[in-house]
């Protein structure tokens, strides 16, 4: 009988392509990274499905796209995910995030034996958590709270999240006693505001305070272009991401260093490295993430690591949705109807990528309850094929040409008209069979709710 494989998949908040030195050999502050790359495949063209954390995870989870199921990206115990469908066949599942977006209360923990969100239900009902809260988000208390929080965090720091996520995942792994395991662990230093440790960065406490103020300011509501950052000031948040991204890249280091020290990190054993998106930098006039479908937003590192690889460059378009199709792919378990991609080893190296989003600024988003929803009304939709983007918007549409222009400064939209009208109808077809799915499943989910309507009577 074959031997069943261990998967790991570590995930990284924020995570830009450009600067990691497997990608971009003039940065040099992911060594760790670089080192595991020697034996790993490294994917040139991986894409989240889109550029903010709750629907770039529920396309990892569910292999289905954003905008279905009227912009629903949290989980419900209607989804089906890859995690439920390795625990159902004998896989002992972990996950550790520090919550957030990514809690149990939004259905994340969907599929886990033993899920770690940086908080219990028992803790955030506790009137001092709410206390601690209230203080912590009040515009006249916060501030000082937030001061004095980081103060400590950069002249004290005892380790990061990123440390106690570690920690917690190797204890749990040391008394799994052979089982196959699944680990997922999400790395999250790396998601604004800056904050790193006095000894990983060359600046003062109070400049790194200012710089953040500003950036932070209205970052929920402002326009593009609103945000105007002097050549120091920009220079300074590059370097302040990249000190957190090293703190990253060193907590990744130390748990392959510990999984190779109690076996793990051998033939039967694969780790996925990826970012859950990117980051923008003023690129299209506007700082952080979850409102457009460029390149430093989607197009981000993945790595998959095996003892018997080695270094090798794949250049076939892959996304988001191929995450689930893949992993159960190496447990060598059939994946369901419902999912939408397919295993990156047997990925067409032509096929069209699909990119969602549903926001004009960052608040535009809905919750009810436990659910989270995108604004479909704002939607944002790219198709990715050969070497053009087309981006349908509910305002003004884009195309570009990545191989010419990269960096996406020059919309195309009214010069190659043909090229418009081709990938537009393209994108049509594909949306027509993306709804048709998706109505397939919403019937599927309203007869299990009518089931169990039946059943409680």
């Amino acid at each position: 009988m074959q031997k069943r494989k261990n998967i790991i998949l570590l995930t990284i908040e924020c995570l830009r392509k450009d600067f990691v030195s497997v990608y971009n050999y003039e940065e040099h502050n992911t060594p760790n990274l670089h080192k595991i790359a020697r034996k790993s495949l490294i994917y040139d063209n991986f894409y989240s499905s889109s550029s903010w954390t709750p629907p770039s995870f529920y396309a990892i989870f569910t292999s289905n796209y954003p905008l279905m199921d009227e912009g629903r990206v949290s989980l419900n115990k209607y989804d089906i995910t890859f995690t439920e469908i390795l625990r159902k066949n004998g896989y002992y599942t972990i996950g550790l995030t520090t919550g957030g977006w990514l809690s149990k209360y939004f259905g994340f923990d969907k599929g886990f034996i033993k899920f770690y969100d940086g908080s219990s239900r028992k803790q955030a009902k506790s009137p001092h958590f709410k206390l601690k809260e209230f203080i912590k988000n009040s515009e006249i208390l916060g501030e000082p709270v937030r001061y004095l929080y980081f103060y400590k965090k950069y002249y004290w720091h005892r380790g990061g999240y990123s440390d106690e996520l570690n920690s917690r995942a190797l204890e749990w792994l040391n008394n799994l006693s052979g089982k196959p395991f699944f680990l997922w662990i999400h790395y999250p230093e790396t998601h604004e505001p800056y904050y790193p440790p006095r000894q990983m960065t060359i600046y003062r406490f109070n400049e790194i305070w200012r710089l953040n103020k500003k950036i932070m300011k209205d970052i929920g509501t402002r326009k593009r272009g609103a945000l105007k950052l002097s050549p120091k000031e920009k220079e300074m948040l590059l370097n302040l991401y990249r000190s957190e991204l090293k703190y990253v890249d060193e907590k990744i280091g130390d748990l392959m260093e510990k999984l190779d020290d109690i076996g793990y990190l051998n033939e039967d054993t694969y780790v996925f490295i990826m970012g859950d998106h990117g980051q923008q930098f003023l690129e299209h006039g506007d700082f952080g993430h979850g409102v457009y479908l460029y390149e430093e937003l989607c197009n981000v590192p993945l790595l998959i690591y095996n003892e018997n690889f080695k270094e090798k460059k794949e250049r076939p378009f892959v996304s988001g949705i191929d995450i689930g199709p893949t992993i159960l792919d190496i447990a060598n378990i059939p994946y369901p109807e419902s999912f939408l991609g397919t295993s990156i080893f047997t990925a067409n190296s032509n096929r069209e990528i699909i990119l969602q989003e549903g926001r004009n600024k960052r608040n535009d988003f809905i919750i009810k309850g436990n659910n989270i929803y995108l604004d479909i009304r704002k939607y944002k939709i790219a198709l990715i094929e050969n070497s053009y983007k087309y981006i349908m918007t509910c305002a003004q549409d884009e195309l570009y040409n990545l191989k010419k222009d990269p960096k996406e400064k020059n919309n195309l939209i009214d010069i190659e008209t043909e090229i418009y009208i081709s990938l537009s109808k393209r994108l049509k077809k594909c949306l027509k069979q993306i709804h048709k799915a998706d109505l397939k499943q919403r019937i599927k989910r309203l007869k299990l709710r009518e089931y169990e309507k039946d059943i409680k009577k």
